[in-house]
């Protein structure tokens, strides 16, 4: 057997950022439940005796959904163009209206098929959630199974580093054995990432939707794969519902004075956002999530009455209590007008003005200042540190000290959190520093707290 790197070049420092952004993408198979492991590095799963290719031809099929959707059918070609790389074999895609389920056949089935439906393989959706997947070996048969779209492609890319030992590294950098002779792992897995949801880290990620699918990342935050829009902007979103180009004229007193943020205090601005933000809703059914953070700023309004309870509450918890105030007003209309079902958040930022907790110290303990300071079920925090500093953990009582503070106060005041990284210092762009550990430590974190999204900005290469 030979192996084959695509485009070969100096591969250490992709090893390295590969290894790096793993991290934080755990597995749990059947047999090491709790246990811990980067991305594509389960432990190694016996081979069976059957052969997948046999003197560099095969007998399996690929099995998709005689209505395969689009995330169904790319991992279908995934499969089949990286198995006859590898293998030289051709491998024909049928759907599964066309075959009949039988695990003496030589199968090997993507997606939410009949086949599936078939083998008793139990699928617990909930748990698996849109990334994981599972993969499990029937007889002849595999059946690769995701939890939600890129939970299915995913499993297709596990299968083929088991099967042919496919690691991406760059976009010309692909990485798998040839040969002519294969047999088939003996699949019983169970994949569940430690980060729900995970976007950025290098260049590539950010510009190359398939490329980043390889990595179990998404290209960006908005979109999905196939421009399937998830986010309505990301993550300052108060000027694109309440755009001062449009009502500042005629509203002066919905903006701060800096023109840089909204009132908070100003019932007018409450009314009219709360105005589009349904409009929003009922236009597009499949955003899942609104962002309420304020701007790209760290101003604030100063009038009377937002200084009035600044006082009281801090910044950040006026902003808890508008949010909160807001998304059960909305909550309220959609159960009104039969939505009340749909799945959809509504996260806040902690950033410049809004990145210290409303919340407390007593006896040791952080505590919010009151119960309208604890973020709606709906609406996760974004926590975004911009000026902690990135070569160590946001943990590290020396170096991060106010920033570990904030984000073990932020515990008490959001049921969910969000992490929004940095890999470069935005006051100190030109100087040079290793990052590389920080965003090892973090990644770590975010798994640890079980974050529900992760986001690297910035690009490291």
């Amino acid at each position: 057997m030979t192996t084959k790197i695509i485009c070969k070049k100096k591969i250490i420092p992709l090893l390295l950022a590969v290894g790096v952004f793993a991290t934080f993408c755990v597995s749990c198979s059947d047999k090491n439940k709790g246990e811990t492991l980067p991305v594509s590095v389960v432990e190694s799963i016996e081979k069976t005796d059957i052969d997948l290719v046999k003197n560099g031809e095969t007998e399996y099929s690929i099995v998709v959904p005689f209505n395969a959707n689009d995330y169904e059918t790319y991992a279908a070609q995934e499969l089949e163009l990286y198995f006859e790389s590898a293998s030289g074999a051709d491998v024909v895609t049928v759907k599964d209206s066309d075959v009949t389920y039988d695990t003496q056949k030589k199968y090997l089935s993507v997606g939410k098929t009949t086949f599936l439906q078939r083998s008793g393989v139990a699928v617990d959706y909930q748990e698996l959630g849109e990334d994981g997947y599972k993969i499990v070996r029937k007889d002849n048969t595999v059946i690769m199974a995701g939890g939600g779209d890129y939970g299915t492609l995913y499993a297709v890319y596990e299968f083929l580093h088991h099967a042919f030992g496919f690691e991406p590294y760059a976009i010309d950098e692909i990485y798998y054995d040839i040969g002519l002779n294969f047999k088939l792992p003996d699949f019983n897995l169970t994949d569940v990432p430690a980060v729900a949801a995970r976007a950025g880290c290098w260049y590539y990620n950010y510009h190359d939707a398939s490329f980043a699918a390889k990595w179990r990342t998404y290209k960006g935050i908005e979109y999905k794969m196939f421009n399937e829009r998830a986010w309505y902007y990301f993550p300052h979103a108060h000027f694109k519902l309440l755009n001062p180009a449009t009502y500042l004229e005629d509203h002066p007193d919905w903006y701060a004075a800096s023109q840089k943020q909204l009132c908070l205090s100003s019932e007018g601005a409450y009314q009219q956002f709360l105005f589009n933000l349904k409009k929003l809703i009922s236009e597009n059914p499949k955003l899942l999530y609104i962002p309420l953070g304020g701007e790209d700023s760290p101003d604030v309004c100063v009038c009377a009455d937002c200084v009035a309870e600044k006082e009281k509450y801090t910044f950040a918890g006026q902003t808890v209590r508008w949010i909160n105030r807001m998304v059960a007003d909305v909550t309220a209309w959609m159960e009104a007008e039969g939505m009340g079902d749909r799945e959809l958040y509504f996260p806040m930022l902690a950033y410049y003005a809004t990145e210290a907790p409303p919340a407390k110290l007593e006896n040791g303990e952080y505590q919010p200042i009151d119960e309208t300071c604890v973020l709606n079920a709906r609406s996760p925090l974004v926590f975004a540190p911009i000026a902690a500093n990135r070569a160590y953990s946001w943990m590290d009582e020396e170096h991060n000290r106010k920033f570990r503070a904030n984000l073990i106060g932020w515990q008490e005041c959001a049921s969910e959190i969000m992490f929004y990284m940095y890999n470069d210092s935005s006051y100190t762009a030109f100087e040079w520093y290793d990052a590389w550990f920080g965003l090892i430590e973090n990644f770590k974190l975010a798994g640890e707290m079980d974050a529900l999204f992760l986001l690297v900005d910035n690009e490291p290469m």
